[in-house]
């Protein structure tokens, strides 16, 4: 079992690998015993705020991680805690809740709180997303056989019981869930699913430190600082660009295979593990790439190697980490990390009071993907259809061939966001275009001055000519795309 530390404040602690007994067996022959064992990928459980563990909620927990795979049982057991505080807060036990309590429950939820300074409060989805959950656990909670009440628990109407239910159906996944009169209305989808701007990639990409970096826990001599300040620039540009290219999850950067990649890149392409699937081993799934980008890949994974040698020259000690993001001192980068690394990024940035995060670049590439093929249908068939659903499904099922969906359910919801940000009017699309080419090279400009910048440290008059140069060209596009 590896992991396991809890957060200050944190009712929850998630662990890797776990080992656990299924059955035991009893030889008739010999008398010895054979115990078979389940492997884990991760494994969440759970405490009262007192310290206790949550007994009830770890059996479910536990029960649940067998059929699941990635960061899925993390979030059970997260949003699982509010109930957990709910419950210990109003010292009841589970078999006590009512229908009051699940009002109070919700009116709970939607109070602001304080956070590191900043007043937050939940979404109306966020909050149907616990409840559902909490909802779906008393139902397997009364159903098993720890419950022990002789009145109903959670149903429909007709059984009496103290929570009353009843089952509706997603309009997006066709999927049965349970429904309580104290959830809250949706949020607008488009507004949950907005993609990131070019304006705030722009402003991310540019905020990238350049500054000499220490490395944790060691004495850092000026030649190796120098090697990890230049990696983890490398590593930082690498990850806005795949994010905005590829549209793949946060756990998926992370876990990219390093060995897999290397022949595979000459073919134009490059393998990205499939997450949320159910098999303990991601899945890995065939990405094309230009030739260009195919070099982007190539590019990071020389400066990767590079990094690594020079850990070892000084005496590092490096594993045998086959992933493609390291730390600053070799070891595999956790989704954890990845995330507190990319919201100090959206702060330098100056985007800390927006609402910014990673999975925007995912909904930034399926929108656009979706805008493509439709406008692409549009110049083929001569027109704009946004009602043929058996046009759109076949967008989907391509789509989804590059974003790892195992169904295209869960992408019906950009559709509609995807149409509402198309420009539609034929005149446009000229001027669209040029804008789109300006726009490329301006932020291939950007890029190569964030790169002068690295290189300035080691020549200064190189740097200085590559920065004339830019100017240069900044002023032939301006000119020649008619920009103040």
């Amino acid at each position: 079992m590896k992991g396991g530390k809890l957060m200050r404040g944190q009712l929850f602690t998630t662990y890797d690998s776990v080992l656990l007994p299924s059955y035991i067996r009893i030889s008739n022959v010999a008398g010895e015993l054979s115990v078979q064992t389940n492997e884990l990928a991760k494994l969440a459980l759970t405490i009262w705020p007192d310290g206790r563990p949550c007994a009830i909620v770890n059996y479910w927990l536990t029960e649940q991680a067998l059929n699941l795979t990635g960061d899925s049982i993390t979030t059970y057991a997260s949003q699982l805690t509010h109930l957990i505080k709910f419950c210990h807060n109003n010292k009841k036990n589970f078999h006590e809740l009512n229908d009051q309590d699940i009002f109070d429950f919700v009116r709970q939820m939607k109070t602001p709180t304080i956070l590191a300074g900043k007043r937050k409060r939940a979404s109306n989805n966020q909050i149907r997303q616990i409840l559902k959950l909490s909802l779906r656990f008393l139902m397997w909670f009364q159903n098993s056989k720890i419950y022990f009440s002789d009145r109903i628990l959670i149903g429909t109407a007709e059984v009496n019981a103290k929570i009353t239910i009843t089952w509706k159906q997603s309009s997006y996944t066709r999927a049965r869930y349970i429904h309580h009169m104290a959830m809250p209305p949706k949020n607008s989808q488009i507004r949950e699913k907005s993609p990131i701007s070019n304006e705030v990639i722009t402003s991310l990409e540019n905020s990238i430190p350049i500054d000499p970096t220490t490395s944790n826990g060691y004495k850092t001599e000026q030649p190796i600082k120098n090697y990890i300040t230049d990696y983890l620039y490398e590593r930082r540009t690498f990850c806005l660009w795949i994010f905005k290219r590829s549209g793949l999850r946060p756990a998926e950067l992370t876990e990219i295979p390093v060995d897999e990649n290397r022949d595979h890149l000459s073919s134009g392409a490059i393998l990205l593990p499939t997450k949320k699937t159910r098999n303990s081993k991601p899945i890995l799934r065939t990405f094309y790439l230009s030739m260009s980008e195919g070099s982007r890949v190539a590019r990071y994974l020389r400066a990767r190697s590079a990094f690594l040698a020079n850990l070892k020259k000084h005496g590092r000690v490096v594993s045998g980490s086959n992933v493609f993001l390291l730390t600053n001192n070799g070891q595999q980068l956790t989704r954890l990390a990845l995330t507190k690394e990319f919201q100090r990024l959206v702060t330098r940035a100056g985007h800390a009071n927006q609402k910014v995060c990673m999975s925007m670049f995912r909904h930034r590439f399926i929108t656009k993907e979706i805008q493509l093929y439709l406008k692409e249908f549009s110049i083929t068939q001569d027109r704009y259809d946004f009602s043929d659903d058996v046009l759109f499904q076949s967008i989907l099922k391509r789509i989804a061939t590059k974003t790892g969906h195992k169904s295209i359910r869960s992408l019906w919801s950009y559709i509609n966001l995807a149409i509402n940000d198309l420009f539609i009017f034929a005149e446009a699309d000229e001027l669209i275009e040029q804008n789109n080419l300006y726009t490329e090279g301006m932020q291939l400009s950007a890029s190569l001055r964030r790169t002068t910048k690295v290189v300035a440290r080691r020549n200064k008059s190189l740097a200085d000519e590559i920065q004339t140069d830019l100017n240069n060209f900044e002023a032939l596009m301006k000119k020649l795309f008619r920009k103040a």
